[in-house]
């Protein structure tokens, strides 16, 4: 396949030598004008912004919900009339943000 390739600077779909695949993406690169090279590698960057966007809003969800969770059990936890001290040692909250509540 690799033989294949270098001679005919070809690699078929049914390929499947080992770093072939990854070759044929890179020669398909190679072969696009300065400018569509140019083009594709913005994209890429974008695509990769995009991602982490995605990956950053995902996170802030995630915490965003654990604090409320948080906040529900010290406020289940101070109508049993539990400290302030150990629901804030007990949650992870602070004992500021136990005692707002």
């Amino acid at each position: 396949e690799w033989i294949h390739f270098l001679k005919n600077e070809e690699i078929k779909p049914e390929f499947r030598a080992k770093g072939i695949q990854k070759a044929k993406e890179e020669f398909n690169i190679f072969k696009m004008s300065k400018q569509e090279q140019q083009n594709y590698k913005r994209y890429l960057g974008d695509l990769s912004y995009e991602a982490s966007m995605h990956e950053s809003h995902y996170i802030l969800a995630q915490i965003k919900t654990k604090k409320n969770t948080q906040i529900e059990i010290a406020k289940t936890m101070k109508a049993k009339g539990m400290s302030d001290e150990l629901i804030a040692e007990l949650t992870g909250l602070s004992k500021e943000e136990v005692e707002k509540l």
